[in-house]
């Protein structure tokens, strides 16, 4: 039984290393992701869809996404195939079961905080936006840390059209998870929104900080409401300076 064990360990450890190898081609762990999309580019339309049915199959393989380096290598690629693989991604997403799934997520949402460096074209980016709010939406407590990347990865990219679904999820959304992250995009979203925006925002996180019924809800939104205050006054600071 040892031997076996150890021989299945060992199958494992090739098979990774195996993707490791083809992935290499066009990713290396130095690279920025819109470098491996360049990359990509040069390839042809074919190669990359078998690019993206490798790490697809990669990161939903329970055995090899326990690798770090597989998980962020095929990450990488993913995103920089955008948006060929949305479907590969909303799909890994989805999976909600077995070791390393959320670790996964992580992945997928650290590389799509450099979503804008992509050049997608805005339908493009539109839909990769609302795959990333959708998963903030289902979000439970059982995956607040992979919520909390979504959010910073939706912080990054976050543009006006997004601040109304936001703002309904954040004062509406089912699970405290999904509530608590959309406030920390809101917040980041000031910074990229008109003084209206600046306004609306402020004053529902100030509504969510009295009356949501979860009691860390509303310590997330006073928390909020203390950053954008000091935000506030350091800008009038320097306005004055």
């Amino acid at each position: 039984m040892r031997k076996k064990s150890v021989s299945g360990s060992g199958s494992v450890a090739s098979n990774a290393q195996r993707v490791l190898s083809l992935l290499a081609r066009i990713e290396h762990p130095s690279d920025e992701t819109a470098e491996v999309r360049e990359r990509l580019g040069a390839i042809g339309q074919t190669q990359r869809r078998k690019c993206v049915l490798l790490c697809r199959f990669a990161l939903a393989s329970r055995e090899l996404r326990r690798g770090e380096r597989v998980r962020k290598s095929a990450a990488k690629v993913l995103v920089a195939s955008l948006p060929t693989s949305l479907d590969a991604i909303s799909k890994l997403l989805a999976i909600r079961t077995g070791r390393y799934a959320y670790e996964v997520h992580c992945s997928l949402f650290v590389f799509l905080s450099d979503l804008d460096e992509l050049g997608l074209v805005p339908s493009e980016r539109t839909r990769v936006v609302e795959v990333m709010i959708e998963y903030l939406e289902s979000a439970t407590t059982g995956i607040a840390h992979a919520a909390w990347m979504a959010a910073d990865a939706l912080g990054r990219v976050c543009d006006r059209k997004m601040i109304g679904a936001l703002v309904n999820l954040s004062e509406r959304g089912r699970y405290a998870a999904a509530r608590s992250a959309s406030i920390k995009v809101l917040q980041d979203c000031v910074t990229r929104g008109n003084v209206r925006d600046h306004l609306h925002i402020t004053r529902t996180i100030r509504r969510i900080a009295h009356h949501d019924r979860s009691r860390r809800v509303r310590a997330s939104a006073r928390i909020a409401l203390r950053r954008l205050s000091r935000q506030r006054h350091d800008s009038h600071h320097a306005a004055a300076i």
